[in-house]
């Protein structure tokens, strides 16, 4: 589904295309922001919904990193790539320590470390993964100014499960 003029794009209709997503809706959504004005953006409700953001400055011109076999594969095989408590933890902490709210923005990080893995022959997200899915998905679910909000959270930094007040049950 390709949307231009996102910005412009009715609420409800919005809405009716979140709703889709969150049925499980496969295939690609591209939203075209052709916004002018710095308050002008396509609705929320979507926005919160697309794992990542490519501002008219990306290069679209590039060599792709990876053929589309290798992507294939990938596919077929993330699916099988795991991903371990400790990893699980930490996409949400990194999500939260970027200004990210709610559960969406820790999901994308895990999801694209996943995909990650996938592309690089792993069979488990590493911290690697997950500082790379960050990059990729976080920048634009920021809520905080950036010079309030860590621009690379020391992921060394993250809280193991118990040592914070109340996080026993993480």
């Amino acid at each position: 589904l390709w949307l231009t003029r996102a910005e412009r794009l009715p609420v409800r209709l919005a809405a009716q295309i979140a709703r889709e997503l969150d049925a499980g809706m496969s295939g690609a959504i591209v939203l075209c922001d052709e916004s002018a004005e710095a308050d002008e953006a396509p609705p929320t409700v979507l926005r919160d919904r697309l794992a990542f953001f490519l501002c008219d400055k990306a290069d679209c011109s590039a060599e792709p990193a990876f053929s589309e076999e290798e992507i294939r594969n990938a596919l077929q095989r993330s699916a099988s790539v795991t991903v371990d408590d400790h990893h699980l933890r930490l996409a949400t902490w990194i999500s939260a320590e970027l200004g990210c709210r709610g559960s969406r923005p820790a999901l994308f990080v895990i999801r694209a470390a996943r995909a990650l893995a996938a592309l690089s022959g792993g069979v488990c997200v590493d911290e690697d993964h997950l500082r790379q899915s960050a990059a990729l998905t976080l920048p634009h679910r920021m809520r905080m100014a950036p010079e309030t909000a860590q621009e690379q959270p020391e992921i060394e930094s993250c809280p193991e499960q118990g040592e914070r007040e109340g996080s026993e049950h993480l």
